[in-house]
């Protein structure tokens, strides 16, 4: 009961989706200026950014004590900024095998996961959330009722675990839907290598039948022209079994391409018709992270991706 009567951790609760939701749209903006057109950005569906929001509570309660100190709160807000960011790259690469953002191409970066451009821009953010916009924050919080406040925060504690539980959800099917194209194209390759040894091996059984024949007859040829004749009807009456049993092999050999074929065929259809059907989760994830980098498969996801890629080009 005390901790329901506490009023700062509802202050805080409400500052954390605030600033969750504040994230969100700072993403949208930012990337609707660079890329020219709307992208619902973050791991969750819903309108916030919960990494903005465990960040700005965490600079908050740990540097407003030292806010005037402007040196010691850039470098603290750097810090927390940079922990924060890539605790949560690690993480979430190491649980779901994909890397959300990636700053491998900007120079000075820590795995990809963070780089010291963006934690400067972190750091004078830091620095004008504590010294400038936290206070109006406060004030805004301050004017609910604490019943208010309490429903408030409990309604939007429920709409985030259920976008939690949903994203995780797509996040989870997607890499289902990738492991099914990584089999699919195994089994293509398998496929493909069986037709081609047995287009191999039957080449090989025909030259290794046929060579010991014609080797026998320049032979025989040589030795004994003057009955060439007779051995040339002997080789005929040969020719014409050993004739048999090619067609044979060939014939056999045509029913098992034509079947391996048919499936080689079959594979690549349900491959593309499986690429080209998007889940409304999949294809969110994939517009929403244009650098999205896949951990296990890689080249299934970028041809996952590429039909998305296409279709946004002729958009702009």
């Amino acid at each position: 009961m005390d901790i329901i009567k506490n009023i700062e951790i509802w202050d805080y609760m409400a500052y954390f989706f605030i600033y969750s939701f504040s994230g969100w749209v700072i993403e949208v903006a930012y990337h609707a200026f660079t890329k020219g057109r709307f992208i619902n950005r973050g791991f969750l569906s819903g309108m916030v950014c919960p990494i903005y929001g465990f960040g700005a509570i965490t600079i908050v309660f740990l540097l407003d004590p030292i806010k005037d100190n402007l040196l010691i709160l850039f470098i603290g807000a750097v810090l927390i900024c940079t922990i924060l960011e890539y605790l949560v790259g690690f993480f979430l690469d190491r649980i779901f095998h994909k890397r959300w953002w990636d700053y491998s191409d900007i120079p000075f970066n820590l795995g990809g996961y963070v780089c010291i451009q963006f934690s400067v821009y972190w750091g004078i953010a830091g620095v004008i959330l504590v010294r400038d916009i936290h206070f109006m924050i406060e004030n805004l919080v301050s004017l609910i009722d604490l019943r208010m406040l309490i429903v408030l925060c409990g309604l939007s504690v429920i709409l985030i675990l259920v976008d939690l539980l949903a994203s995780v959800q797509n996040v989870l099917k997607l890499n289902k839907k990738l492991a099914l194209l990584e089999e699919m194209q195994l089994q293509i390759y398998e496929l493909s290598n069986m037709v081609g040894e047995g287009v191999s091996d039957t080449t090989l059984d025909i030259i290794n039948r046929v060579d010991p024949v014609l080797k026998d007859f320049s032979e025989r040829k040589n030795a004994f022209g003057e009955a060439i004749d007779k051995e040339i009807s002997d080789i005929k009456e040969r020719k014409e079994a050993f004739g048999g049993i090619i067609e044979r092999e060939l014939s056999d050999f045509k029913e098992i391409k034509t079947e391996a074929q048919l499936r080689l065929e079959d594979l690549k259809t349900k491959r593309n018709e499986l690429i080209n059907s998007y889940r409304r989760g999949e294809k969110r994830i994939i517009t929403a992270f244009p650098k999205l980098r896949e951990g296990m498969y890689t080249e299934s996801f970028e041809e996952l991706r590429q039909p998305i890629k296409e279709k946004l080009k002729k958009c702009r």
